[in-house]
């Protein structure tokens, strides 16, 4: 029976701060970048007391991942104060680091408090779901999205249409949410969303020069991942994540976002920079 992405996301205590987790990819490629994401965050978060939450994290891929052999976490556990705990994870393969994290935890505190406006535009129900879309329109040549796509099951993504492609920076909006019902453990739901932030993001740089060239032949991988989380939420009703990219040069494309609940409530902002190579 195949694993779902709860289980997928959930690595295993081998001893004090020591976690293994599993691979996830074609047997022949790499390992998507949100799975080692997600498993790092739920590694740092089980060595967390129970009344701090993540509210950022910066991340860096140094390796590409092997998609056949188990990944191990080491956490470090570099501050526990009164307010906020601090965690550097490496995950490692084949006795090599191939992906560093840092990240916060806080107590719940209360505070000022203000956000951006969520973008305008229809709901979820508008749209078809990424699923359906590749099977309506199977393309050999984005196997690798395909295989991630049902990796990433039953995790729901829905390209809002028509895309604008006339304004710079060109704007992409998603609609993501987990099919299922969850339980109420907010370290799960951030996780699954870490995870799931990597999978649209990345080809937000792509977006002007695609428009020139439609069959531009590329390579995309994502060089670092930053993500603040701001308020509580739950991945399983339906998020907003809206995403552009400002900057493109030497070989590396910088994209922003925001991801915005239903209602408009700003759940968290992201940055990512990530290698773009262009072949002829």
């Amino acid at each position: 029976m195949a694993l779902g992405i709860v289980e997928k996301l959930q690595p295993e205590k081998i001893e004090e701060n020591i976690y293994r987790g599993a691979a996830f990819g074609s047997e022949k490629g790499t390992v998507f970048g949100g799975f080692v994401l997600g498993q790092a965050v739920k590694a740092c978060g089980m060595t967390v007391p129970e009344d701090r939450a993540l509210h950022s994290l910066h991340s860096y891929f140094i390796l590409p991942g092997d998609a056949t052999a188990p990944i191990v976490y080491n956490v470090d556990r570099i501050r526990d104060g009164r307010s906020f705990a601090t965690r550097r994870v490496v995950a490692i393969q084949h006795g090599r680091p191939i992906f560093n994290l840092s990240a916060s935890f806080q107590i719940q505190e209360d505070g000022l408090s203000h956000q951006v406006d969520k973008p305008v535009v229809p709901g979820p129900e508008n749209f078809e779901s990424v699923q359906v879309a590749m099977k309506k329109n199977p393309d050999p040549a984005r196997f690798w999205i395909h295989y991630i796509t049902q990796q990433l099951h039953p995790l729901d993504f829905r390209i809002v249409q028509p895309i604008d492609r006339d304004t710079f920076p060109i704007r992409k909006h998603v609609w993501l949410k987990f099919g299922q019902t969850l339980p109420e453990d907010l370290l799960l739901h951030q996780s699954i969303l870490a995870c799931a932030s990597d999978y649209t993001f990345l080809g937000s740089s792509l977006e002007p020069h695609r428009k020139q060239d439609p069959n531009l032949k590329f390579k995309l991988a994502t060089i670092d991942h930053a993500i603040w989380l701001h308020r509580p939420f739950r991945i399983d009703e339906w998020l907003l994540f809206s995403h552009e990219s400002h900057n493109a040069y030497g070989a590396r494309g910088f994209n922003q976002g925001h991801i915005f609940g239903q209602d408009g409530t700003l759940i968290a902002s992201l940055t990512q920079e990530n290698l773009m190579r262009v072949y002829d």
